[in-house]
C-alpha cells in the first residue's frame, strides 16, 4: 500500500487545507496484511504558503478511531492550557476521520508540525520530562480529562523513546551506580 499526492490532498481538503505542496517526508510506513490487517503511516507536508503538517493514518486494533479522537480531543486541552503540543486539524466535527484506499478503512488525523522529535534523553531532558507530566496531569486533574487507553509513553519501563533496553543493558554490565539503577529498575 502506498499513500500517493492525490491521497494527501483529498485528506487534506476534507480538513480545508487547500495550500500548494511543496514536499512530503515519509517517516514510517508499515503496512501488513497477513494474518491480521495492520497499517501505520505517518508523513510531514511540507506547503509553499501554509505551516507544515503531520499526517498519520494507523489501522490497528489497539487503537481504534475513539481513542485517537479522545487522544486528540485531551491534546488540544493540553495545548489551550499552556502545553506546547502540536495544534490538531478538524475535518467536520471530528479530529480523527476515515479514509479508504484499496477498500481498505484507515483512521487519519492532521497535526502542527512542531520540528523534530527528541533523539537522545539525557537527565535535563528526562527532569523536565517528568515536570511536564505532571503539569499535564495536574490539568487533566483539574479538568477531569482522562483517555481511556494507556498512553505509549511508559516512564520506567518500555517506551518508544526512552532506550530503556540501553539501560538495562548498562545496568546488569555494572556500568551505572547500583543503587540508582536497583532502584529505577
Amino acid at each position: 500500500m502506498k499513500i500517493t499526492l492525490q491521497h494527501i490532498q483529498e485528506i487534506l481538503s476534507e480538513y480545508r487545507i487547500s495550500a500548494r505542496i511543496v514536499d512530503t517526508h515519509h517517516y514510517i510506513e508499515q503496512y501488513r496484511d497477513h494474518p491480521t490487517f495492520r497499517a501505520k503511516f505517518i508523513l510531514r507536508v511540507d506547503f509553499l504558503d501554509h505551516k507544515s503538517v503531520v499526517m498519520k493514518l494507523v489501522q490497528q486494533e489497539e487503537h481504534p478511531r475513539l481513542i485517537i479522537e479522545q487522544q486528540s480531543i485531551f491534546s488540544e486541552l493540553m495545548r489551550r492550557n499552556g502545553i506546547l503540543t502540536p495544534k490538531r486539524y478538524i475535518a467536520g466535527e471530528h479530529y480523527c476521520i476515515s479514509y479508504v484506499i484499496n477498500d481498505l478503512s484507515l483512521d487519519v488525523t492532521v497535526e502542527e508540525y512542531l520540528g523534530e522529535e527528541i533523539k537522545t534523553i539525557d537527565i535535563e531532558i528526562a527532569g523536565k520530562a517528568g515536570q511536564l507530566m505532571g503539569r499535564m496531569h495536574a490539568i487533566s486533574e483539574k479538568e477531569g480529562a482522562h483517555i481511556k487507553a494507556d498512553s505509549i509513553f511508559n516512564v520506567v519501563g518500555y517506551n518508544e523513546v526512552s532506550g530503556y533496553e540501553r539501560f538495562r543493558e548498562l545496568g546488569e554490565a555494572g556500568q551505572l551506580n547500583l543503587m540508582k539503577y536497583r532502584r529505577n529498575h
